[in-house]
């Protein structure tokens, strides 16, 4: 993901409370401030997930988080549906 700077200081710095899914806290709240994104139609980059990975999603406390990240997400945007109605 390529990001300017402007873009990225609006949607603010990576969170410290959740340090397994920070990324994934900030793009939510670029999306919550109106952020646009392209997606390029090609591949560029293919992650292959097998049974020797070490990562993030295969750890149970860091799905967790993940999980907690989304939810934290989805709270905000209800909670700035419900204050602006």
């Amino acid at each position: 993901m390529l990001v300017r700077r402007d873009a990225f200081n609006l949607a603010g710095e990576f969170s410290t409370a959740e340090h397994a899914h920070d990324f994934m806290d900030w793009y939510g709240h670029a999306q919550d401030r109106g952020l646009r994104e392209y997606h390029i139609p090609e591949v560029h980059y293919e992650r292959r997930i097998h049974s020797t990975n070490d990562g993030v999603l295969r750890k149970s406390e860091q799905t967790r988080n993940y999980f907690g990240s989304l939810k934290r997400m989805l709270d905000r945007r209800r909670e700035a549906e419900t204050s602006s109605t």
